[in-house]
């Protein structure tokens, strides 16, 4: 990038010299796409490159102002109307003017830190192609995949003198399955993956070939027809047990503003107590992800914090803004710990917390003491019912029931039920002992161009859940 530091904090002073208390820019770029269409044994392939989002946000008296633009330059000449837009609005409000130190916690460092660019470690075309090939290899009916190879670089500045470089490479792939035989219904299935650029891609340790081959031997057994599948206990994958606890742990976990009136965001009414049956410990492990500093969309810098454990809560995520609103709330006698884990949504370009880097340590449960027989799950969705973050509406696909080591094995198209945190947390027995690296998306109302969240996990053993299956 060609855009001189002096330039960028010349904008910055600027908003300040308006009356803003704190600013900072963050820029997004997209150095290159590559995306690869295989259908009917055909590969379509289109590449896209240099696009930009830059935003500048600005805090003028307790209320911000946020501006985006394609380009620094058109971010320069426009950069007054957020400036305008905030000192509008904090004239007209009835809240009294605060300055952002009583609306944000400091941040754990003050000091610049400087990122070197990195040359562009992308995977080369025929490896991904080589990926494709191997996908489709595995496959004895029809197949078809779409492949995103996108190279990113995130840049950060503000007014407390903070800048840092995040270059990283998202690769994402659909499949679309179409068996032969007719009974077996169509399947599809995404894999995710994401690479910081300061270490080489090794395409071969996604291991998505082996993942596709036993996905689609899963869908070819018979189908299942009983007993009824909450009498038997329930495994799920590393990569459903993932899926679970970002769908329903992420709202008590990653706390956005304290509300004394709910129990599901009142800190103090779990602070000390068991959110989960015993057995399981979370930690916000940054190194999953990369083994040097690097700053999240705030400019805080990831940091390792235990969150569960032992089923009880440690530390929640916090973005500089939820960490001071916890400050003010109910007597929680914590340390307002930041992990650096905070993502830009697309509505507002405003900082939430998230589940970015998790660590689910491993037990000692062994798969041979079920050997009579389970119910494997897969994957699985997570919808939830109510805003708090309490009911939910999960739904596994394409799990299996298996008997005698693996022996005795029947399909499970569907399987769901209705179920609440607590309910669903007791029913938790124990992990396994090997943990395997599982990448999931975020979100959808946060900006697409970040890093995808990256679990190490081990298998989970849970008791069964009453459920409707097909």
């Amino acid at each position: 990038m060609n855009i001189s530091l002096d330039d960028i904090h010349e904008l910055l002073d600027r908003q300040m010299d308006d009356g803003a208390s704190f600013a900072r820019i963050r820029c997004v770029q997209l150095t290159h796409r590559r995306k690869f269409i295989y259908q009917k044994s055909r590969v379509e392939s289109r590449f896209s490159e240099n696009e930009e989002l830059w935003t500048l946000d600005t805090l003028h008296g307790g209320t911000w102002g946020a501006l985006s633009s394609g380009s620094f330059e058109e971010l320069k000449q426009t950069f007054a109307r957020s400036a305008y837009l905030a000192n509008e609005l904090s004239v007209k409000s009835n809240i009294n003017p605060r300055s952002s130190h009583e609306v944000m916690l400091p941040k754990p460092i003050r000091q610049v830190t400087a990122s070197k660019e990195k040359d562009n470690v992308a995977a080369e075309t025929q490896d991904l192609l080589l990926l494709i090939d191997q996908m489709d290899r595995v496959s004895p009916g029809n197949i078809n995949i779409k492949l995103r190879d996108d190279h990113i670089k995130m840049y950060y500045w503000d007014t407390e003198h903070t800048r840092g470089v995040n270059e990283f490479t998202n690769i994402h792939a659909d499949l679309s399955y179409y068996p032969k035989e007719a009974n077996c219904p169509f399947a599809w299935r995404s894999f995710h993956y994401t690479q910081r650029a300061d270490s080489s891609l090794d395409l071969d340790a996604l291991n998505w070939r082996d993942q596709t081959a036993n996905w689609i031997q899963n869908m070819e057994c018979e189908s299942f027809r009983g007993p009824a599948a909450d009498d038997l206990p329930w495994v799920f994958s590393p990569r459903a047990f993932a899926q679970l606890i970002y769908g329903t742990l992420r709202k008590t976990l990653c706390l956005e503003r304290p509300d004394p009136f709910c129990d599901a965001m009142n800190p103090a009414s779990i602070d000390g107590e068991p959110i989960t049956a015993p057995g399981l410990t979370l930690v916000s492990s940054p190194a999953l992800y990369s083994s040097s500093s690097f700053l999240d969309q705030e400019g805080v810098p990831a940091k390792r914090v235990v969150l569960l454990e032992d089923g009880v809560l440690q530390n929640l995520v916090l973005s500089r803004i939820s960490a001071f609103h916890l400050s003010r709330s109910l007597p929680v006698h914590k340390e307002k710990v930041l992990a650096g884990s905070s993502r830009s949504r697309i509505e507002g370009h405003s900082l939430h917390p998230d589940l970015m880097y998790i660590e689910v340590l491993p037990g000692d449960f062994d798969l041979e003491e079920v050997n009579k027989g389970y119910i494997y799950i897969d994957e699985l969705d997570v919808e939830e019912l109510d805003l708090t973050g309490e009911k939910f509406l999960i739904r596994s696909r394409n799990a299996l029931a298996t008997k005698y080591g693996g022996l005795h094995k029947r399909h499970i198209n569907e399987l769901r039920f209705y179920v609440n945190r607590e309910s669903l947390w007791s029913h938790f027995e124990g992990c396994t002992e090997y943990q395997e690296k599982v990448y999931l998306p975020h979100e959808r109302n946060f900006l697409p161009n970040d890093p995808y969240s990256i679990f190490l996990v081990p298998s989970a053993k849970f008791k069964g859940f009453p459920c409707t299956w097909s």
